[in-house]
């Protein structure tokens, strides 16, 4: 339960919404996951004071959590030394690895396929929200506004990138942000292409939008990138084979939105 004065209004929410209704004494859902509330829409629940969360809060709680961790494995300056003496910083390459060995943990082998790493699509997209800076209310005004499911979309593709971007190495929190935000304006006008960013980011570009060409949630295999051509879908297919092999804990059930404890139908 959370106050209504607490909610902002563009921002994200990371699971279903609801209001109580006194009169029939029922929980009637108010804002969908990954949907946001405009500021109307606030001041008119406010007579309700309350707005309830699913409990699939606690499913997403470890990708929201891992999110936290690596931005302050990104953005946590070297702390003061009061004795003046010299400490090194880590290494490009040492935080990589400790960003690697986070989202390793977000990875699951089912039982049916316990050879390959799967992830549901729509948990990069909250990892992606608690590590990035909020979208501008204007984006997302206008991306709802020309089609939800092209709104869903971008949302799963842009955040599917930087998930996959932190896995070849890219640890800096303000190219993400940039990163987030051109693949969600690309998923958009449905154009991969563009300018200002490298040939490994626009071949990374090309993998998401292969990856994911519909709104709806779905599982991703690591086992995906071993079918594909080209060198940034060899190093994906690399860094998740050591996910697969020294930091998938196999005795953790897949997270899913399905199911009796999740939050949509099959």
């Amino acid at each position: 339960m959370r106050p209504v004065d607490e909610v902002k209004a563009y921002v994200l929410m990371p699971v279903p919404v609801y209001m109580f209704m006194k009169h029939n004494q029922k929980f009637v859902a108010v804002k969908e996951p990954l949907d946001f509330f405009v500021p109307e829409e606030l001041e008119k629940l406010r007579p309700v004071e309350s707005l309830f969360f699913s409990d699939f809060l606690d499913v997403i709680e470890p990708f929201e959590q891992s999110a936290r961790r690596i931005r302050m494995l990104l953005a946590t300056p070297p702390a003061a030394n009061p004795h003046n003496e010299v400490k090194l910083t880590p290494a490009a390459f040492e935080i990589s690895d400790a960003v690697l060995q986070v989202l390793g943990s977000l990875w699951a082998s089912t039982p049916a396929s316990a050879e390959a790493a799967f992830i549901e699509t729509f948990f990069p997209a909250i990892f992606a929200n608690q590590l990035c800076e909020n979208l501008k209310p204007e984006l997302l005004l206008r991306a709802r506004e020309k089609s939800v499911l092209d709104f869903e979309l971008a949302l799963l593709r842009s955040s599917w990138a930087v998930f996959l971007a932190l896995h070849l190495g890219y640890c800096d929190l303000e190219f993400l942000n940039v990163l987030r935000i051109e693949l969600f304006e690309r998923s958009l006008s449905e154009v991969q292409g563009g300018e200002g960013f490298s040939i490994e980011i626009d071949e990374l570009t090309a993998l998401v939008f292969a990856s994911i060409q519909g709104s709806e949630v779905r599982n991703l295999s690591s086992r995906w990138f071993e079918d594909r051509d080209g060198r940034v879908a060899r190093k994906i297919s690399s860094r998740l084979k050591r996910v697969q092999n020294e930091l998938l804990n196999r005795s953790l059930t897949q997270a899913s939105v399905f199911g009796e404890k999740g939050i949509l139908h099959d």
